[in-house]
């Protein structure tokens, strides 16, 4: 990929292609660039100038970092939440019960021991979402002094049963 021209080279080829004394196409052929080049620059600097709707360079720019910080937070949240999924799967596989035999079912139906797992993580994940989605609408509907009686069991208890 050809290495961008400077910024001031930039702003000097579009201050002569603005004065009019030539044609676009006569500009560019002088600096030695391509024609539809001087026409980007020319749409860029308007919207730089406020002559044309759009978003400016600078701003570009600090919208393409903030999307990059908020991909990196958004992984620095996922590992501990994976790491907590997995070590609920395992406690589960260990102590037995509905977690475990969910396991076994998955393992006799074929599924691989990283599959069997994987699964029963997901399944844990959605039992987990779904109780806090039903705690977060009882306590919207219900005062507050009966919201704490009717919402789910505590995390011990989630009952990983059947799939909602």
């Amino acid at each position: 990929m050809p290495r961008p021209y400077p910024m001031e080279f930039r702003r000097d080829v579009v201050a002569v292609a603005r004065r009019g004394e030539a044609p676009i196409k006569q500009v560019a052929h002088d600096f030695g660039i391509a024609e539809s080049c001087l026409r980007n620059w020319l749409r860029d600097a308007d919207v730089e100038d406020g002559n044309r709707p759009g978003v400016p360079v600078s701003e570009s720019a600090e919208i393409r970092e903030l999307r990059r910080r908020n991909r990196l937070l958004e992984q620095e949240v996922e590992v501990p939440i994976n790491t907590a999924l997995h070590m609920a799967a395992v406690t589960q596989l260990r102590l037995g019960g509905q977690g475990a035999a969910y396991y076994a079912k998955l393992i006799t139906t074929g599924k691989t021991r990283t599959e069997a797992l994987r699964l029963l993580r997901r399944r844990i994940s959605d039992r987990v979402f779904a109780a806090m989605s039903t705690d977060e609408l009882v306590t919207k509907t219900t005062p507050p002094a009966t919201a704490a009686a009717t919402a789910t069991p505590p995390a011990g208890e989630v009952d990983l049963g059947r799939a909602a």
